[in-house]
């Protein structure tokens, strides 16, 4: 007992610098004991590169990228002064390694870094979405509509995607489209979106219950606004209805193109009922909708589908719950005949933030994700690995080595993994050197 006690003290005056000096940021060694003292889930080493060096912005989420056919395709957000902020974006050749020259472009400055996201025609040319555009009508300070950046001749060209409009109010009737998104391409070249539209006219009430729209269109044909579709939220018509729909939403798509949306959600009838929820659009403007998980408050979401188990499947962050499990944990969702069957992933920490989930080529789950403090509520901010073989999860720290050597002691935001052969590619930011990396490692050494 009095070794526990003394290595307790030990910890805290690592952490606090007792005696020592005031700096306030954690120690590297107390990072260190805190994982090999509290937390039993081993460590692997990381090779990472150095992809964009960007700066501390005002929202952390401010990374999105793609990993195929050997390259990343990155976009990024950095100031541009005066409250505005550029898009940036970054083409990585992977088989260059050290002669590799970056294909760098600024996209477009809006006046906010809240949320874009980056995809691939079927071509190959890249896209990125983003709020910008517009100010609604009524005094919203910050640009409102769901825009489109498609880089053709050799230029980026803009496109209006979405006004976030509705035929109720004649007068006054855009709004604010934007905040939660995401979007996907599939194999015929259409692109798909998931958005929330968080108020229309001047009713801002309606910040606290947003609609969550879809979209899909053809990127060869950009000229007009697509029509949407209404998957979950209110209903004004009939019952007056007040909901809060799609936050963290995240789309993925079948073997048939069939989009699946995943999003929080909190319901008024019953009053209160909240947590993970799944839309499937079974024709055109027809979402059919179930409960994955309830009494749970979820904070991150990815989504993909399993091609080689031919399965949908989820990661998903919860930071609260009402039955008796710990918060701030990892779980995991797939789709089976009998429904929605959910694993927890990772609860020894306070972890799962910035998830990200692939599949190895025998279709085994993998997620990279953030731990943020240890349950005694010590500073990690590390990068972990989560596998799943054998119907067993598997939990790794990742140690983040820059030139074989040096360890990036914070890392974790902003995750994206993509797995090719026996190897994992994962891009993630550091708020300890604000920057953007491309972190790489053996799926055989945490098999």
């Amino acid at each position: 007992m009095k070794l526990k006690i003394l290595i307790i003290l030990y910890l805290i005056c690592l952490i606090y610098s007792c005696g020592g000096s005031s700096d306030k940021e954690t120690d590297p060694s107390s990072i260190e004991s805190a994982q090999i003292l509290y937390i039993k889930d081993p460590t692997i080493q990381c090779e990472s590169r150095l992809l964009a060096a960007t700066q501390q912005l005002e929202y952390q989420r401010n990374v999105k990228s793609i990993i195929e056919n050997n390259q990343i395709y990155l976009a990024y957000f950095s100031s541009a002064g005066n409250g505005n902020y550029n898009i940036n974006y970054l083409n990585y050749d992977m088989s260059l390694f050290e002669n590799n020259t970056n294909n760098n472009s600024s996209v477009i400055t809006v006046d906010h870094s809240r949320d874009m996201q980056i995809e691939l025609t079927t071509d190959q040319t890249p896209l990125i979405m983003y709020q910008g555009g517009t100010y609604p009508t009524c005094g919203e300070t910050e640009q409102s509509d769901i825009m489109l950046s498609l880089f053709q001749n050799d230029h980026w060209q803009e496109y209006t995607i979405s006004l976030g409009t509705v035929e109720r109010n004649p007068v006054i009737n855009n709004g604010l489209a934007g905040y939660s998104s995401d979007m996907v391409a599939d194999s015929t070249n259409t692109i798909h979106m998931c958005f929330q539209f968080l108020y229309e006219g001047c009713d801002s009430m309606n910040y606290n219950y947003p609609d969550l729209w879809y979209i899909q269109f053809s990127p060869n044909n950009l000229n007009g606004l697509p029509e949407h579709e209404v998957i979950e939220g209110n209903d004004y018509e009939n019952s007056n209805k007040q909901n809060n729909a799609g936050e963290h939403c995240a789309i993925a798509l079948d073997n048939n193109n069939v989009p699946f949306v995943f999003y929080y959600f909190v319901d008024t009838h019953p009053i209160g009922k909240k947590g993970l929820r799944v839309a499937s659009r079974n024709f055109q403007d027809h979402w059919e909708t179930q409960w994955i998980a309830t009494d749970i408050h979820v904070d991150y979401i990815s989504a993909s589908w399993n091609d080689h188990q031919g399965k949908m499947a989820v990661a998903y962050y919860v930071t609260q719950n009402s039955y008796g499990n710990r918060n701030y944990v990892l779980m995991y969702a797939e789709q089976t005949f009998s429904g929605w069957q959910t694993s927890v992933v990772d609860k020894s920490c306070y972890c799962g933030n910035y998830c990200s989930l692939t599949f190895d080529n025998n279709g085994n789950p993998i997620i990279a994700y953030r731990a943020d403090q240890t349950r005694s509520k010590i500073l990690l901010n590390q990068l972990k690995i989560a596998y799943r073989q054998s119907n067993t999860w598997k939990n790794f720290f990742c140690d983040v080595l820059v030139n074989h050597s040096t360890i990036i002691n914070i890392m974790g935001i902003d995750n994206t993994i993509h797995v090719r052969d026996q190897f994992f590619y994962i891009t993630s930011y550091s708020e300890e050197t604000h920057s953007i990396y491309l972190i790489s490692g053996n799926l055989e050494s945490i098999e």
